[in-house]
């Protein structure tokens, strides 16, 4: 069969992969969770060159394939998942409870294995049916399997990144570079790919053939596994800094002690939080550690010689604010009083929000008129 262009298309789209996965299993590998992103991008090429062997069908001959390459899609959600969930917890090796995410591919290629062999040539024909234009029912059945397993794990990869967006506000007084927006993005366009295949499905079985066999789909899937692997390429390594990966390290394990012992019964007495409170409150205005862009609850406990878990109740249960509100509501008030001061008539408003702690001028803009309801021109305007 003479190559066309879909299949040059697909050749280079199946190569370009391969490339991508192993330079981020050889070269970036420092970030634990990029070996789930790697692993992904290379079961996904793989498809990808499955799909060309059977456009010029090489895998008519060789029905094995196809059962081969439809085991790959079990991969795509929950790796994503992994590589989420690692990647927000900065973890460095495998757990192996996790092993049990694995359990659906082991499960079908070892069913799968057994069925082939005992109905072989009704899975030839099977097979060789997607070379008569027509989609046979148990792919169909199958896409709906992959649809359902797929909204799993989205709705809990999504569940995760709004928990982690949470907890590092009570860690990082700054968010702007470890925030995964861009993780969030992706995930949703994952979603977005598989709200297309379903619908392409459903009018499938009603007789309508939206995109030549699901290639919409299959298009807007290929973009996102492409975006998720150089998005994560370049985006990931911020998480091997030191300047973030102890602190998300703690935060991970002050998570599970909040979550199996909760404040109330912490052991922190109410005289002992009043202590750290009035500690706390004449650090921050007197030695003003909130100037610092960087500064972690860690840090701010260590200043106190008291525990990060103590000082994020104190801050949480009698101050009634996470870290990161509270130590930007003093930054603010820096910048306020500084907007106010005619000697720094002179200094540029973005001058002065560096000075006071804030390293982002989007975040800064975002903050400032939360807390003031208006802009930092307009309150400059409004007070000299």
């Amino acid at each position: 069969m003479p190559v066309e262009l879909v299949d040059i298309v697909l050749l280079l789209a199946a190569a370009q992969g391969l490339f991508l996965a192993i330079l981020i299993l050889h070269r970036h590998r420092t970030v634990y969770a990029n070996r789930f992103l790697g692993a992904l991008i290379l079961g996904y090429s793989l498809v990808l060159l499955h799909l060309f062997l059977d456009e010029i069908e090489f895998s008519f001959n060789h029905p094995i394939l196809p059962f081969i390459a439809l085991g790959l899609v079990f991969i795509v959600a929950p790796f994503h998942y992994l590589y989420s969930q690692y990647l927000m917890e900065n973890r460095h090796r495998f757990f192996r409870r996790d092993g049990w995410h694995l359990l659906p591919l082991g499960l079908y290629y070892v069913i799968g294995s057994l069925v082939f062999i005992i109905f072989k040539s009704k899975m030839i024909h099977i097979a060789r049916s997607d070379h008569e234009n027509k989609i046979h029912a148990f792919y169909l059945s199958f896409n709906w399997i992959v649809i359902l397993y797929s909204a799993f794990y989205i709705i809990f990869t999504l569940k995760l990144l709004s928990d982690y967006r949470k907890r590092i506000r009570d860690m990082f007084s700054s968010i702007e570079k470890i925030r995964l927006d861009w993780l969030k993005n992706i995930t949703v366009m994952m979603a977005s790919a598989l709200s297309v295949f379903m619908i392409e499905n459903i009018l499938y079985l009603a007789g309508i053939d939206l995109s030549n066999q699901f290639t919409l789909s299959s298009t807007l899937i290929a973009v996102y596994i492409y975006a998720l692997g150089y998005q994560g390429l370049f985006k990931s390594e911020i998480f091997h800094h030191p300047q973030y990966e102890k602190p998300i390290q703690e935060m991970v394990k002050m998570h599970v002690s909040t979550e199996s012992k909760k404040y109330g019964k912490s052991g922190l007495s109410s005289e002992k939080a009043r202590r750290i409170e009035k500690e706390l409150v004449h650090l921050m205005d007197y030695e003003k550690p909130f100037l610092n862009s960087d500064l972690t609850l860690n840090q701010l406990a260590d200043l106190l010689k008291v525990t990060p878990h103590n000082l994020s109740e104190v801050i949480n249960t009698r101050l009634q604010q996470n870290f990161f509100d509270f130590i930007n509501t003093y930054r603010v008030e820096q910048v306020k009083a500084d907007l106010k001061n005619p000697d720094k008539i002179h200094l540029k408003v973005l001058a002065i929000a560096f000075d006071a702690g804030f390293n982002s001028k989007t975040a800064f803009n975002t903050i400032f008129k939360k807390i003031t309801g208006k802009t930092p021109s307009q309150y400059r305007r409004a007070h000299l």
